[in-house]
């Protein structure tokens, strides 16, 4: 009796410690949830960059390069070389990014129509446009100018975000391509008509057990829509701003910069 009763008091505190660790886990999830909800408060994110291969897309925003193309265009093949450049992720990969276009436009224009990713001489990625894509506005590049055709951004290990800008017409609005390399595999993840106002650009540098790692961010200030004014010159219509960020959790806005 004395044995069944000390087996039992044993089976009790077994299932008091079991019963006390489910509490402590299921709270951590609950935190862990909740904190997670409240980090993403008022933020609209593009894509966020997570472990592992996979680069997460929202068609929604994304915009059709274009409307109905021409089947004589979707058999065309850029062939002309316009520029190319060779990117380096802070893990190591290498990839190659070419502008080009058809052999009887102007390669001195700036204006290119294909954009081709390699990487180790494999072609991973290609997009094409009717209207093209153009060199870097002043806005876009640096105060360097070290940038033309494509604007790149290092904002985690292994991944790296490359800005393009549509070629346009009178300074209108006009398309923003953001393509996403990661890991050998590279997608679009953003094509939207904006009028860029300008970008604002930083790095910061962080520590991690003796090793410290450069991290670029991105700010850029889109104009939505224009302020209209009367013939008086008084303001009829206020312009709309939004604020594209790039950073190391992902691109979208209201990310914080």
């Amino acid at each position: 009796m004395k044995r069944c009763i000390k087996i039992l008091g044993v089976m009790n505190r077994i299932l008091i410690v079991l019963f006390l660790l489910g509490v402590l886990f299921w709270s951590s999830v609950y935190v862990f949830m909740y904190e997670g909800k409240e980090s993403d408060r008022g933020k609209e994110f593009v894509t966020k960059f997570k472990h592992g291969r996979d680069i997460p897309v929202d068609t929604s925003y994304i915009e059709p390069f274009d409307v109905n193309p021409s089947e004589e265009f979707q058999r065309m093949e850029a062939t002309e070389l316009v520029d190319s450049m060779t990117i380096s992720t802070r893990s190591g990969d290498t990839y190659t990014v070419k502008a080009l276009t058809f052999s009887d436009w102007d390669i001195k224009s700036g204006v290119f129509h294909c954009v081709e990713i390699y990487k180790g001489g494999k072609k991973i990625y290609e997009m094409k446009r009717m209207q093209g894509w153009t060199n870097l506005s002043e806005r876009l590049s640096s105060r360097k100018k070290e940038f033309t055709f494509c604007r790149p951004f290092n904002v985690v290990d292994d991944t790296v975000v490359l800005l393009f800008q549509g070629s346009h017409l009178n300074d209108q609005s006009f398309q923003l391509p953001i393509v996403v390399i990661k890991k050998g595999k590279a997608r679009l993840v953003f094509n939207q008509s904006y009028k860029v106002a300008g970008m604002s650009y930083g790095t910061s540098t962080e520590t991690h057990y003796f090793a410290s790692k450069t991290i670029e961010k991105a700010e850029l200030h889109l104009i939505v829509k224009e302020a209209k004014y009367d013939e008086a010159g008084e303001m009829i219509e206020r312009p709309i701003h939004k604020q594209l960020q790039i950073v190391e959790e992902g691109i979208g806005f209201g990310l914080g910069y």
